[in-house]
């Protein structure tokens, strides 16, 4: 099976080889189509050209959005989707996000590593430290910041919802909980884990994620 995974931001693509899955999942660099890129558009086509095509498609957090935006590009893309901790878009105040994700760009360009890190953190979305892969690449990072702010991101909610789909959150994770509520999709709440729910339950996700992928497409 082609199955691939979108890691999350400040994260990398081996994040996911901490879960014990008995499916495979090559990871992509999200990092190293940044430097060929110089916009949204060009990115996506390079990670599309990447792919070509997959029998699941699953992402994490800014990694769900991005794989969004790939099924938006070309819907066909994948046969399945697996999305964890991720937003569908189409916020309101979706201007005053941009600036902030503006902001939270430029104290990446500038601020040290540690720094950021520690600002990052006590967004209270987090219970656990995450795989990290940022260091050295600060720049590269803010790219994501800047082309893929959540307040650019129309409604992509049709997608999962013609698409067969997982969703997998974390209980501690108050905004995504309160969020999923109105999104009527196969949705699994992930209990003891916060928005990294991924690495603070890993052996109950990688359960769910290899229940899901061999069920069979109605």
């Amino acid at each position: 099976m082609n199955n691939f995974y979108l890691h999350g931001f400040l994260s990398h693509a081996d994040s996911l080889t901490k879960l014990p899955l008995k499916n495979h999942f090559e990871g992509i660099d999200l990092l190293s189509l940044v430097t060929q890129s110089h916009n949204k558009k060009k990115f996506l086509t390079l990670l599309r050209d990447q792919i070509k095509s997959a029998d699941v498609l699953l992402g994490y957090s800014l990694g769900g959005r991005i794989a969004l935006e790939l099924l938006a590009l070309d819907p066909k893309l994948a046969k399945k989707l697996i999305l964890v901790s991720s937003h569908f878009g189409g916020i309101e105040n979706a201007h005053q996000r941009i600036q902030e994700d503006l902001q939270w760009a430029t104290k990446l360009e500038t601020l040290p590593p540690q720094d950021f890190l520690k600002l990052w953190q006590q967004q209270g979305l987090f219970t656990t430290d995450a795989p990290l892969g940022f260091f050295n690449v600060q720049v590269e990072q803010s790219f994501f910041l800047k082309e893929f702010s959540l307040g650019k991101q129309e409604n992509l909610i049709h997608i999962a919802r013609t698409l067969p789909t997982l969703y997998l959150y974390g209980q501690e994770d108050i905004k995504f909980s309160q969020y999923q509520r109105d999104l009527n999709l196969n949705s699994v709440q992930i209990e003891e884990a916060s928005h990294r729910c991924l690495w603070d339950r890993p052996n109950i996700c990688a359960q769910y994620i290899d229940s899901f992928i061999q069920q069979e497409i109605p």
